[in-house]
């Protein structure tokens, strides 16, 4: 799926992030504003011990949600957050705002300022059989600040993103609240998301948003979610011929099969399953229901 929204990064931006990666063996990221990767210093992946936390402990989603909660908290505040993770570790994170346009994050982690993992950690290692060396063994691996030099290491790297943000280091080809919507709308089409929701993730009010889509879109924040969820389905039904209609229709964010029948036939003028065989709705393909 083609980008929505185009970053323009300045040389300075990967420049910071390769050093801040390379000067106290973090993993600095640069996030958009619906947290997701866009550019990492040193090509760094997760370190070892979050991988564990993340995999066999499977609390995976738990660090997602701790990410993004964080992310939220910096937007709104509008300055660094640091926080210590469920597993322990110690990450910061501060937005990127030019001219009260939120264009994304830069987050730092992860580092420890303890010698040894937190016990509700080693209690999930030895529910999943995994052994207590294990779990301490790869915590250990991860750079050991203490709690001092951590504290001059989150200030610097909040000066650094707010050099970034003054010098304008990071600009976006389209600007406006919809187009980082639209781009997460059209790639994650199977996560359900209200318009107050949809606001949330950009910072702005949920008649903003409204607006905006019937300004730059031509049509609402509902319609414009069905639409692309519709385009994805159509992707499916013509590249998976093997496909079932209720496999497709969980894909782009429908449990109930039958609804999405029922949607797809009313914007596209025919069944799922008559798209498929490639039949042509009445009075073409651009289906009954019109924005």
């Amino acid at each position: 799926m083609a980008l929505l929204l185009e970053y323009i990064f300045q040389p300075e931006v990967q420049e910071i992030l390769d050093d801040l990666g390379a000067l106290f063996g973090v993993r600095a990221i640069f996030l958009s504003p619906a947290i997701e990767e866009i550019r990492v210093g040193q090509s760094r992946t997760i370190c070892p011990y979050c991988r564990l936390v993340q995999e066999p402990l499977g609390l995976r989603s738990v660090c997602v949600d701790s990410d993004r909660a964080h992310c939220h908290e910096s937007a709104r505040l509008r300055r660094v957050v640091s926080y210590r993770c469920h597993g322990g570790l110690d990450e910061a994170v501060a937005p990127i705002t030019v001219d009260d346009l939120l264009l994304g994050f830069v987050m730092i982690g992860q580092f420890r300022t303890a010698s040894r993992p937190p016990k509700p950690m080693l209690r999930a290692a030895r529910q999943a059989r995994l052994a207590d060396r294990d779990l301490s063994d790869a915590f250990m691996t991860v750079p050991m600040l203490g709690t001092e030099r951590a504290e001059h290491v989150i200030r610097i790297f909040g000066l650094l993103v707010g050099f970034i943000a003054r010098l304008h280091l990071v600009g976006v080809a389209a600007r406006g609240a919809v187009h980082p919507l639209l781009r997460h709308m059209a790639e994650r089409p199977e996560l359900p998301l209200s318009l107050d929701e949809a606001a949330a993730m950009v910072h702005r009010s949920p008649s903003t948003v409204s607006h905006q889509f019937r300004r730059t879109v031509g049509r609402g924040f509902k319609r414009t979610q069905i639409e692309l969820r519709l385009k994805r389905a159509e992707q499916c039904l013509r590249e998976y011929p093997d496909m079932q209609v209720s496999e497709v229709a969980a894909q782009v964010g429908y449990a109930n099969a039958h609804y999405f029948s029922r949607l797809f036939r009313k914007h596209r003028g025919v069944s799922p399953t008559d798209y498929r065989r490639g039949r042509e709705p009445p009075g073409g393909h651009e289906g009954a229901t019109k924005t």
